[in-house]
């Protein structure tokens, strides 16, 4: 499909700096009508945490997320401009009007949707903890207490391990990579991930890791909008039902994470 080819990737403090006249503009008008004024939606990602946002070996942004991400652009009529932030610096961008959306695995939580707008979800995962495969002493989720805990730093499951009692420390890194790395060297005890991002790992031709116990049920992700656009989520909503109803979650989900999505009835 062509619209595919037309990402554009904004790296840094340069992708940020938007005039506070262009911001200003995007909030006082409905920010559907300014983004297809401007005929390109502003996207944060993270940028480091395959499946969901990562880059190729071309410096290319690839995963689940973009791909869902070109698909709603597409949907809306205009180009996605795609600007990648450290995750702790997302919620904060979009704040500032730095960019109109974000797409980075983020979980929908009474916490955060206090304070934005999210899309209809267009994924759900689990949380689980992960040790070493030659561990033999972690056998269930409450079993990471007592030991040094890593994490993405700002995540759902960062929030999951904090209130997880009698956990040594947390360490809190910036992607999902940095997290196996800290396995994989004995900086760290056991991590807590989302399960598509071990599954990811594991595609990757890596055993040296196991899942020991879930932690949350699926939670869904959905697009997180400013508080408030609801003429945006009006617009994006539909265009995630229609790849629903057409197979393209299946499909993508299968791509991106190699397994099949959650059992969203089960116990």
């Amino acid at each position: 499909m062509p619209f595919l080819q037309r990402r554009r990737l904004l790296v840094g403090a340069a992708g940020l700096l938007v005039s506070g006249r262009a911001v200003r503009a995007r909030a006082s008008a409905g920010l559907l009508d300014a983004i297809r004024a401007a005929g390109r939606i502003r996207i944060g990602t993270s940028g480091n945490a395959p499946p969901y946002t990562g880059v190729d070996f071309r410096n290319t942004l690839t995963g689940y997320d973009i791909a869902w991400g070109e698909l709603v652009a597409h949907g809306l009529g205009v180009a996605p401009d795609w600007v990648k932030i450290d995750f702790r610096g997302l919620m904060a961008a979009l704040q500032a009007g730095q960019v109109d959306a974000l797409m980075s695995g983020i979980r929908i939580t009474p916490q955060r949707a206090a304070m934005f707008g999210f899309s209809r979800p267009y994924s759900y995962e689990a949380t689980v903890a992960v040790a070493p495969a030659a561990n033999s002493t972690i056998h269930d989720f409450a079993g990471i207490a007592g030991h040094d805990v890593a994490v993405v730093a700002g995540s759902f499951q960062e929030q999951i391990v904090r209130a997880t009692p009698g956990v040594a420390s947390v360490m809190a890194l910036p992607g999902a990579s940095d997290v196996f790395m800290s396995l994989r060297t004995g900086h760290a005890e056991v991590a807590v991930l989302g399960a598509t991002s071990v599954a990811f790992y594991r595609s990757r031709g890596f055993s040296d890791i196991k899942v020991v116990g879930e932690g949350a049920r699926p939670t869904p992700q959905g697009i997180v909008l400013p508080h408030g656009a609801s003429d945006l989520k009006a617009a994006i909503d539909p265009i995630i039902d229609a790849k629903f109803e057409d197979g393209t979650y299946l499909k993508l989900y299968l791509q991106y994470f190699h397994m099949q999505p959650p059992n969203l009835s089960a116990p």
